[in-house]
């Protein structure tokens, strides 16, 4: 169905809801909200249908020392009432063009699970052929 919705910056207000999203993909403890927003690198965009939040998503600014910045968009998710409907193609559009306002854009990753991966295709991303290691620090 078709959903009129509007895309913004995040703000400190809307952190209690943006974990309330998250946390339908996974439970885990947020980080602190004026840590989180008062990091420049840090950027974060909401959408809202009706006046709620139903879409957030990230994306982090890192220096590279060779030159160049390197973007990673992470936290795209979409409340379920509303997947299918545009909602994410919308936020990655979004932050691709806000990214590419900057200089030096060096290349822009992000990490998924499979459930998004037909989104990130068709927003122009490909599977890497580097492969992504991670260490999970308690």
């Amino acid at each position: 169905y078709s959903v009129m919705k509007r895309i913004r910056k995040a703000c400190s207000s809307d952190f209690e809801t943006i974990v309330q999203l998250l946390q339908q993909l996974s439970a885990y403890e947020p980080v602190d909200e004026v840590e989180w927003f008062g990091d420049a690198s840090n950027q974060g965009y909401v959408v809202e249908h009706d006046s709620k939040i139903i879409g957030f998503l990230s994306w982090h600014q890192i220096k590279k020392i060779r030159g160049g910045s390197v973007f990673i968009i992470e936290d795209v998710i979409v409340d379920q009432s509303y997947r299918g409907c545009g909602v994410g193609r919308m936020m990655i559009s979004h932050a691709i063009q806000d990214i590419n306002k900057h200089r030096n854009v060096y290349k822009i990753i992000l990490e998924s699970s499979e459930i998004g991966e037909d989104l990130y295709k068709s927003c122009g991303f490909q599977k890497s052929k580097n492969t992504l290691y991670k260490l999970m620090v308690e």
